[in-house]
């Protein structure tokens, strides 16, 4: 995958409920020397996300809703607007980079500057095939933020730009 190749800083996240594991990409960025963040729930914004640097080796902890993810610190913390690419966790999606997540909205709220039309970073959801539901079933409100490709294990599926 291009945006892979190019990609410098790279978040993830840890799977969870049945979520397309990252795990081995993450150990794969390690190995190319990529920088590697993971998602930390704000502790005082509701609803907010900050993206931390993660080594191997950094140890992880439950959050509220029993994902794991680093200790806050903001020293090792990036800006969402600083990422080169963004792997996002879904529960569903359509071919035209639709997403439904856990209904949480923190990943539409941390990339809602790409609104915009700025283009990076690159977002990609991992799915399973069996997640995929026809065009335009998937409910899109004014706040919700596009992915820009998708990958399943069986393939890479390239987003036409939104209208």
């Amino acid at each position: 995958m291009p945006a892979w190749q190019g990609a410098r800083r790279i978040a993830l996240y840890c799977a969870s409920d049945g979520e397309v594991n990252p795990h081995l990409l993450m150990s794969m960025a390690w190995q190319q020397g990529k920088q590697v963040y993971l998602p930390v729930l704000h502790p005082f914004k509701s609803g907010r996300m900050v993206f931390v640097r993660v080594k191997p080796g950094t140890s992880l902890q439950r959050n509220r809703w029993g994902i794991d993810e680093p200790r806050l610190c903001l020293r090792n913390s990036i800006p969402a607007a600083h990422l080169d690419l963004v792997l996002v966790p879904l529960v569903g999606f359509d071919g035209e980079g639709r997403r439904l997540g856990m209904g949480k909205g923190f990943y539409d709220r941390a990339f809602a500057f790409r609104q915009s039309g700025t283009k990076r970073p690159i977002l990609v959801g991992l799915g399973h095939d069996c997640q995929e539901v026809p065009a335009g079933e998937i409910f899109e409100a004014a706040w919700d933020v596009r992915l820009d490709k998708l990958v399943t294990p069986e393939r890479y599926l390239q987003v036409p730009p939104a209208h």
